[in-house]
């Protein structure tokens, strides 16, 4: 089946398109830079996923992802919206979910590190979490959002932010899809996020003390790997992109595609 997909820039977009690979789907990725109708006329895809809305052809099978109301003569198959929204005939409700590719990666000591923070969308208030807690702890940071302080790395490839995940003791996490993301691979989290799974701080005092108990004191950490398999649990099971792309094939009617979904999800779980 070829499938045309925006540049998978979006978070959600990265998600499905991480699936559709997986599952072995004939990809073209929409990069902006040729106009759609000539890709839609050298490749003839069966269907178009795209972030917000695109001018195309009436006949065009299309699904909207995100937060957008398409206009004019659009008629998607589906829009994919945010869970605050309140669905309808044409609304799927994607829900948070764990970026669950990478779980093969193993502990690097190389990449050891106390505490981790991926940096991306970092506002002044989580900043100055960080720039508290590096005057303490060992902390390394690393991702695409550059940050004025001496733990900040770099930018990194996909291949060192996956290591130092999973080479980390405890990750600083800030948003919900990083949660799930370090929950299918079974890394500790300390969050500003309300949660079922990990400790939530409010203030830099919390968070130290958390940080504190969850390194040093070995009753904490025997409950901590108990919390690890529980969240672990949970999300892969529940919470992935293959569940929301499976979600997306079967409202379509692919059936074939639904089901692939969740057999290399539960391949990858076994691995």
């Amino acid at each position: 089946m070829k499938i045309l997909v925006q540049n998978p820039k979006e978070p959600i977009l990265e998600g499905i398109t991480q699936v559709l690979t997986t599952i072995k789907e004939e990809l073209i990725i929409w990069d902006g830079k040729i106009p759609l109708n000539d890709l839609l006329d050298r490749y003839n895809p069966e269907l178009t996923i795209c972030y917000g809305g695109i001018k195309s052809r009436p006949k065009l099978k299309l699904v909207i992802v995100g937060d957008y109301i398409p206009y004019g003569n659009i008629n998607p198959d589906l829009i994919c919206v945010p869970p605050h929204h309140i669905s309808s005939d044409k609304h799927l409700v994607i829900e948070t979910a764990a970026n669950f590719t990478h779980h093969n990666i193993q502990y690097d000591k190389n990449y050891a590190t106390d505490l981790f923070y991926y940096s991306h969308n970092t506002t002044p208030d989580i900043l100055e979490y960080l720039v508290e807690i590096e005057k303490q702890y060992q902390l390394k940071i690393i991702g695409q959002h550059r940050l004025p302080i001496f733990s900040y790395l770099g930018v990194g490839t996909t291949d060192d932010i996956v290591k130092f995940m999973k080479s980390c003791k405890i990750a600083l996490v800030f948003d919900l899809p990083s949660l799930y993301t370090y929950a299918a691979n079974k890394i500790f989290c300390l969050t500003n996020q309300e949660n079922d799974f990990f400790p939530v701080f409010s203030s830099v005092d919390i968070l130290k003390e958390h940080i504190d108990s969850h390194l040093n004191d070995k009753l904490v950490l025997q409950s901590d790997n108990m919390v690890i398999e529980e969240a672990y649990d949970i999300v892969v099971h529940n919470h992935t992109y293959f569940h929301r792309t499976h979600d997306i094939f079967t409202r379509l009617g692919y059936h074939e595609q639904a089901e692939q979904c969740l057999i290399q999800l539960q391949n990858i779980i076994k691995t």
